[in-house]
């Protein structure tokens, strides 16, 4: 009989095996400790695994890798992006004309480009810029895009407390010209940045008047991702019915757009509906219900200077809303080139429609924030506005 295995621990005990030998776990965690790093980054890169633990700040167990398989490659989606160098020329341009509401734009569009491509630095540089020219032209439009960009640059660098500022001041920016795109556009990443910061309620507040801005104006595509971010929410706070009933709509929008996101997120609903029915006290009762203010915000938020820290993990368990949003990143990594595309006709088509919108910079959409080469390639896709639809499959 062979004798037990032991291990001598680093505070001096000593532990034996218990259970089969398993060999799909991994621990993650990123390169460099400042990094931001959370559950969907995990999953970005391994999108087969079964089940994210954290088990400390920056540290991730990893259940279900396959040893046989590698970690998500990194694939360019159908249609690139414009490289940066097109939008540096259409600034220098821009320059040379001395034409400041189109540099103002220009400057946007080279620093959205440049975060896509992971210079932060380069990417705050442009947009700041973006916003003092746009302020001297007195372009109220292209200074609340720069915002808005910058502050996604903000956030998707972890500095949650300069992406709030920031979101914030667009969102007054929005609200003081009437400009209810862009104030939808504003609450809707205000309200990502505030979940993040594990301030739900509020969150849920600015998802709640982005939403009836996105039904108003008919853009049912920032209305899906709306309703998904409210089931986030609404999970956190404990009002499981609510956040059911918010991704059930989701996933119903997403249905009728034929989005190729609808399985993974529908697989998802109905995997927080079987864990809803096992735990719930009475089939049909939240556990908790929400404070939600009695009278609605019309902000700004109180602004703070300080940086703030990362945002908490989640308790009770991984929120199987915000797993399927990682899991969708993955996904779209791997579809990759393999996604179909609509008729070079149709191509053309929808590009000649944007051109003539005043909300297409030349390379992008100020309302959805994509890249007009890339999107209009896509069945899947549609215009906010309406202007042209989406293709059946």
């Amino acid at each position: 009989m062979t004798p037990a295995q032991t291990w001598v621990l680093p505070d001096g005990q000593s532990a034996e095996p218990s259970g089969p030998r398993r060999t799909d776990l991994l621990l993650a965690w990123p390169a460099e400790d400042s990094a931001p790093f959370d559950e969907s980054h995990v999953l970005e890169r391994w999108p087969h695994a079964t089940h994210v633990r954290r088990i400390a700040s920056n540290l991730f167990l990893v259940y279900g890798v396959d040893a046989s398989r590698q970690a998500a490659p990194q694939v360019d989606a159908p249609g690139k992006d414009p490289p940066c160098h097109v939008a540096e020329q259409q600034v220098a341009e821009a320059r040379r004309a001395a034409n400041l509401p189109r540099l103002a734009s220009a400057l946007t569009d080279l620093g959205v480009l440049r975060q896509r491509a992971g210079d932060h630095e380069g990417a705050v540089k442009a947009l700041e810029e973006a916003v003092k020219v746009a302020r001297q032209a007195g372009d109220r439009a292209t200074e609340s895009d720069a915002f808005d960009s910058l502050g996604l640059a903000f956030l998707r660098a972890g500095q949650l407390g300069c992406a709030r500022q920031l979101f914030e001041h667009e969102l007054a920016l929005a609200r003081g010209s009437g400009d209810r795109l862009a104030e939808k556009q504003a609450l809707g990443w205000l309200a990502v940045v505030l979940s993040q910061l594990g301030e739900r309620t509020r969150a849920v507040e600015c998802s709640e008047q982005g939403l009836s801005i996105a039904r108003a104006v008919g853009d049912g595509q920032h209305e899906a991702k709306l309703l998904w971010q409210l089931a986030i929410d609404y999970a956190e706070l404990g009002h499981s019915q609510r956040a059911l009933a918010r991704a059930e709509d989701s996933v119903r929008l997403l249905r009728q757009m034929n989005s190729p996101e609808l399985g993974i997120l529908a697989e998802h609903v109905e995997k927080y509906r079987q864990e809803v029915a096992r735990h719930a006290p009475t089939a049909g009762v939240d556990v908790c219900q929400p404070t939600l203010p009695a009278q609605p915000f019309t902000g700004p938020f109180t602004v703070t200077a300080a940086m703030v820290p990362e945002p908490r993990p989640a308790t009770g368990g991984p929120n199987l809303f915000f797993m399927a949003l990682g899991a969708v990143q993955a996904a779209a990594k791997y579809l990759g080139s393999g996604l179909q595309s609509v008729p070079p006709e149709t191509y053309q088509r929808r590009r000649q429609t944007c051109a003539t919108c005043p909300h297409f910079t030349g390379l992008r959409c100020r309302v959805c924030g994509c890249f007009l080469s890339a999107k209009a390639w896509l069945p899947h896709e549609s215009c906010p506005l309406g202007k042209w639809p989406s293709q059946p499959p």
